[in-house]
């Protein structure tokens, strides 16, 4: 008797697991176990895979999926970095959305040339992205908006960020040499990004300087992002 029920309850959660895997679109789901119910009958469960991976879901009274939000940290030492990366995945099955956050520490151990500029052993270099997506599946075509930003912890006067949308990458890059030389370098590139309200197609890339040098003084001016930069066309669909 005691056999019997035990195998019923193994093969019932089994069941169970597979079940919830399916519903969540999740191929290796780990043993989740229920942590709490609502007064409106969602249910929410934990559990963590073997790789490290924290799973926390949530059903609805009926048994559909709500959200999912998987969390993972990896200690990486490469070449002359130490990096902490820490990376969250969350799943809106209800609005059929998704959001992917990283955050990175990153430690230079050796002196360096790395993200476009030189740093020193002991330097300490934060990353942080977040991404939106239309579809709880994820995937570029998927993609909303993207922000990356990229700081040294203790220098405040350098600082890179970079926006993509669908069809525009905005880079901007902000340096301070001294009080009387500073710049923030802009750049967009464009791939078939149409304006709103508007039916002109642009491609290319287009850029802009603007800041204070002892040379210059105060300025502001085009420029091209790169030397091999394809320069900005427009196709006005006439």
């Amino acid at each position: 008797m005691g056999f019997a029920f035990a195998l019923k309850k193994l093969v019932g959660f089994a069941a169970r697991k597979a079940n919830y895997a399916e519903r969540l679109g999740v191929r290796d789901l780990p043993k989740l176990k229920l942590v709490g119910t609502s007064k409106n009958g969602t249910k929410v469960y934990k559990g963590a895979a073997e790789n490290g991976k924290q799973y926390t879901v949530s059903f609805k009274k009926d048994g559909s999926p709500l959200k999912m939000v998987e969390k993972r940290v990896n200690n990486i030492k490469k070449e002359g970095l130490n990096e902490s990366i820490k990376e969250t995945i969350v799943k809106n099955y209800e609005k059929n959305e998704g959001v992917f956050l990283r955050r990175n520490n990153a430690e230079v151990r050796t002196d360096m040339s790395w993200l476009g500029r030189y740093f020193k052993a002991g330097d300490k270099v934060k990353i942080a992205q977040k991404t939106k997506y239309n579809d709880k599946n994820f995937g570029y075509e998927h993609m909303v908006d993207d922000l990356t930003t990229y700081t040294q912890a203790g220098n405040s006067n350098w600082k890179w960020t970079v926006h993509t949308r669908p069809g525009i990458i905005k880079s901007s890059t902000y340096n301070k040499y001294s009080n009387d030389w500073q710049q923030t370098e802009t750049y967009f590139a464009l791939n078939n990004f149409k304006f709103p309200n508007g039916e002109a197609v642009h491609n290319g890339t287009v850029a802009r300087i603007k800041g204070v040098s002892p040379f210059e003084g105060k300025f502001d001016k085009s420029t091209r992002a790169y030397t091999y930069a394809a320069p900005l066309e427009i196709d006005y669909k006439y």
